[in-house]
């Protein structure tokens, strides 16, 4: 074989040959750079671009206007990533929050990393853009990708991880950045029921069957009601199934804020905390009507950066495209009809309906608030990384580099 070149070869070959390749391509692109304030060597060289990263997001705070958002722990600029930080999803059921999922993993790439710092447990709805593979034990291999964990549970598993990345020496320690959906509890309550119903053409499944249909439908929701309840259900009388097995659904949302869950009926005093702990531990906060406008937001906020601090468009589009098939139900039309049903669901589920309202004017203030400078941000990044696509490809530098940050 032949012999390895030694470092004194490689730095004249270096010498030699560099300085022709930067006075070439500095000639034939000296307009883009004059745009761009860009040199191939600052191209090359991490600090530069760790620098141009820095000034962009100091511009992007200085470029929002924060005022609205005082009192909450809202986010108002985006998210300089850091491998201990995580994003927190509160998922309660029947608001959007499968479209939201798919959002977070198939729009912006992040995901769930159960192994990761090898805590031993599920890392439930804790999103990070490590998505590095490793091997998991029995026990990790039964994680799903985001089920309907509680503020404190999700709060619990991200203290633990903390705990132990301060055992591997990681500084500084990790943030949460939480993401919260709320619904109207009729429009929920009615969605939940209808969507029960389409299983029950598997009601008397086996143990195996059911566990295979639960892979896509939610049969386990149906089968561990009472049996009254169920014959209620599939025989679409919401009213019936509400007096024998509607308790679990009553301020269900408010109930998944408070520290430990509260059981029975909710009181004015948690019903106030519940609100509280609304305005201060969410990044981002909607109602379920606004998640499509929102998106952009999440976007701006959440999504991967190039070393530069462009910001990289999402990985796929249409990521919260779904249909099911409780749209066609007749039966859930006829429950969206009923103004008894409403006012029934409503008296059960009060504190559901203050924390929707709050969902929902607390999202629209940072809709006001972000909407222009997200838009103005994907645009000037549109711009720039066309820019740096051409700089990359002279360079015959992979453009897929830009997604290494």
């Amino acid at each position: 074989g032949h012999s390895p070149p030694t470092s004194m070869m490689v730095w004249r070959v270096i010498n030699q040959t560099l300085p022709l390749i930067l006075a070439s391509l500095i000639a034939q692109t000296s307009t883009l750079y004059a745009e761009t304030s860009f040199a191939s060597s600052s191209q090359l060289n991490m600090v530069a671009m760790q620098e141009q990263y820095q000034q962009r997001m100091i511009h992007l705070r200085q470029r929002s206007n924060c005022a609205q958002l005082h009192g909450t722990d809202q986010l108002c600029h985006p998210v300089s990533w850091k491998r201990t930080d995580r994003l927190l999803f509160l998922r309660p059921r029947k608001v959007g929050s499968t479209s939201m999922v798919r959002f977070i993993t198939n729009g912006l790439g992040l995901c769930n990393n159960h192994c990761e710092p090898g805590t031993g447990r599920c890392s439930d709805c804790l999103y990070t853009y490590n998505c590095s593979s490793c091997p998991l034990h029995e026990v990790l291999k039964q994680c799903v990708d985001c089920p309907h964990s509680n503020l404190y549970t999700l709060h619990t598993i991200f203290n633990i991880m903390n705990i132990k990345y301060r055992h591997l020496n990681y500084t500084p320690p990790g943030s949460f950045y939480g993401i919260a959906v709320f619904r109207d509890p009729f429009t929920r309550f009615v969605s939940f029921f209808s969507y029960v119903r389409s299983v029950c053409q598997y009601r008397n499944a086996t143990s195996e069957e059911a566990k295979e249909i639960s892979r896509t439908l939610p049969i386990y929701w149906l089968l561990r009601m009472p049996a009254l309840a169920i014959d209620a259900v599939c025989r679409g009388d919401a009213r019936a199934y509400l007096q024998l097995d509607g308790r679990p659904l009553q301020n269900e949302q408010s109930r998944m804020l408070l520290r430990p869950p509260a059981l029975g009926n909710l009181t004015e005093v948690q019903c106030t905390r519940a609100l509280d702990r609304l305005k201060r531990n969410f990044s981002v906060i909607m109602a379920t009507e606004q998640i499509e406008d929102m998106l952009p937001i999440l976007h701006y906020l959440f999504g991967r950066r190039s070393p530069e601090g462009w910001l990289l468009p999402l990985r796929s589009s249409g990521a919260t495209q779904r249909t099911r098939i409780t749209e066609l139900d007749k039966t859930k039309q006829q429950l969206l009809q009923d103004e008894g049903l409403r006012q029934l669901v409503e008296r059960l589920s009060s504190c559901d309906v203050r924390l929707h309202a709050q969902a929902r004017a607390l999202g629209q203030r940072q809709l006001d608030t972000l909407a222009h400078v997200a838009q103005v941000d994907r645009n000037e990044s549109e711009s720039e990384l066309s820019k740096l696509s051409t700089i990359y490809s002279a360079n015959n530098i992979p453009y897929g580099n830009l997604w290494t940050t």
